[in-house]
């Protein structure tokens, strides 16, 4: 049995390329490799699909909601040659299409944030969660999630899931200690450009920054829907001076030398691996308390959390720059501390083998 799990094949089905979940697949690829042997799937995305996925040997692009009839096709002809025991479904819509297509293999679904339609009383959210939870209810599928907020939700509706915190290999830059900080000081982002990321609010902040004479520069990373919002905000406010979206980056683990703070102001957050790689290399995070990694963190002592009211945000992030260089390498240590416990890729690679295992016994 220990021989069938070591060369367990498991399909892993995104829908979106260029994200975090591209990313976390891509670790798992590289560093589970020797526990199993992995396929990708991808529902749709951009031209860089085979290029971000070269250590993969067996993969697929689709052509999403553009042409869903040969998507399907497609796809089951790659399961059909593939085969895989565990089909590994990275949210909604490639859920709904493994329940339908690849009813063989044990599905696994993975929640990877607590997603507004969970709650939301819209009709497109409602509808939504009434076929997410008919789906699992109907079916022996494993539901993996990042938050135990998400954990709890499955739960209330009789559904078995379990939290699986988000890893990082440490590889990357680190930033030296801030006592070597400069007075204009270096802020950066890694994100979707999406409205629940709340950029928007971000740059509010740092206008008022602006305006009280803080000399800081701010890098935004990322692409998405919000780009052309950003770009004009940016613009109106005067303030392409000292912000700049610098679209999507391959290795986000580079920037850390380059930056004193991470600066996150989303209003809807799973554990987000630009965050983990912060806490990797020992940048302090400045954050609003969303999303699991605000249950681990502590403020003032792992990491920043600041208000969703501005003025507070503003004096907040005022006193954070003017503190002296031992207590910011407090939060340094603290945040790499939170790191080494809960976010290494090995450690997420043992939890994850675990679920495997779990589902082929």
């Amino acid at each position: 049995m220990e021989n069938i799990k070591l060369t367990m094949k498991v399909m892993h089905f995104i829908h979106w390329n260029r994200s975090g979940i591209t990313t976390l697949v891509k670790n798992i690829a590289s560093y589970g490799s020797g526990k199993f042997r992995i396929g990708v799937l991808l529902f749709e995305g951009g031209n860089h699909f085979h290029e971000e996925f070269m250590q993969v040997r067996t993969k697929k692009q689709l052509y999403g909601f553009k042409n869903l009839f040969k998507s399907i096709l497609v796809a089951k002809r790659f399961y059909a040659n593939f085969q895989p025991y565990i089909v590994h479904a990275h949210s909604f819509t490639p859920l709904v299409i493994s329940y339908l297509l690849f009813k063989e293999s044990v599905i696994i679904f993975h929640a990877h944030n607590f997603y507004t339609y969970y709650t939301s009383r819209d009709i497109k959210s409602v509808l939504k969660r009434h076929l997410l939870i008919y789906i699992l209810k109907r079916n022996d599928i494993h539901v993996c999630t990042v938050n135990n907020k998400a954990e709890l939700f499955f739960t209330h509706h009789s559904i078995q899931a379990k939290t699986l915190l988000n890893g990082l290999p440490d590889i990357g830059t680190h930033r030296e200690s801030l006592d070597k900080v400069s007075h204009n000081f270096r802020f950066y982002t890694v994100s979707r450009l999406e409205r629940d990321k709340n950029i928007t609010y971000a740059i509010e902040i740092f206008e008022k920054l602006n305006r009280l004479g803080i000399k800081f520069r701010f890098d935004i990373y990322g692409d998405g829907g919000e780009y052309d919002i950003l770009y004009k905000m940016i613009l109106d406010k005067n303030l392409s001076h000292c912000i700049f979206l610098k679209g999507y980056i391959k290795t986000p683990e580079n920037l850390p030398c380059l930056y004193d703070f991470y600066l996150s102001t989303a209003i809807i957050e799973g554990i987000g691996l630009s965050m983990i790689d912060a806490l990797r290399s020992r940048i302090p995070i400045i954050m609003t308390p969303k999303g699991e990694l605000a249950r681990i963190l502590k403020d003032n002592e792992s990491a920043f959390f600041i208000d969703f009211d501005k003025d507070k945000a503003v004096e907040k992030i005022i006193d954070i720059t003017g503190r002296d260089g031992k207590d910011l390498e407090c939060i340094q240590s603290g945040g790499r501390t939170i790191y080494e416990k809960h976010f290494t890729m090995d450690l997420f690679v043992r939890n994850l083998s675990d679920i495997y295992n779990t589902n082929c016994c």
